[in-house]
């Protein structure tokens, strides 16, 4: 029985863990995907101790999704920079028109501007947690 997807196959198809690295692969991509399922086998020991067994499609489909959410999370990350700079650009503009209108230099406290920032964030959707703290990359 394959250790991935416990489902029957040939013992001809099935390859047997027998690498320190393959055990810890597996181990950072099940936490990485927050796959409980595999995580809670893995805690029963390693896969070469275990006798673990696994189809290569389904070690490859693991990888695979394991690779589609490094995508996911590199696009969000992306998303969230572009929004956190065309932000700041806004406020910068917003401060230097204020600077043209008036003939006394304004005054801006920096809790304020901080505040108007994370609002301007909110309207471009960013998630809060991504805007209590500034954008450092």
């Amino acid at each position: 029985m394959c250790f991935l997807c416990e489902k029957p196959s040939a013992e001809s198809d099935l390859i047997e863990a027998c690498t320190v690295g393959i055990d810890s692969r597996v181990r950072s991509v099940a936490h990485e995907l927050g796959d409980f399922e595999l995580i809670s086998k893995l805690n029963t020991g390693d896969m070469i101790a275990l006798g673990a067994e696994y189809n290569a499609n389904c070690l490859a489909a693991l990888y695979n999704r394991a690779r589609e959410h490094d995508k996911e999370k590199s696009s969000e990350k992306n998303n969230q920079a572009m929004a956190h700079s065309i932000t700041l650009t806004e406020l910068i503009c917003q401060i230097q028109d204020s600077r043209k209108e008036q003939p006394i230099l304004p005054e801006f406290k920096l809790s304020d501007l901080k505040k108007e920032y994370c609002k301007r964030l909110a309207q471009q959707g960013v998630a809060e947690e991504a805007r209590d703290t500034l954008y450092a990359p």
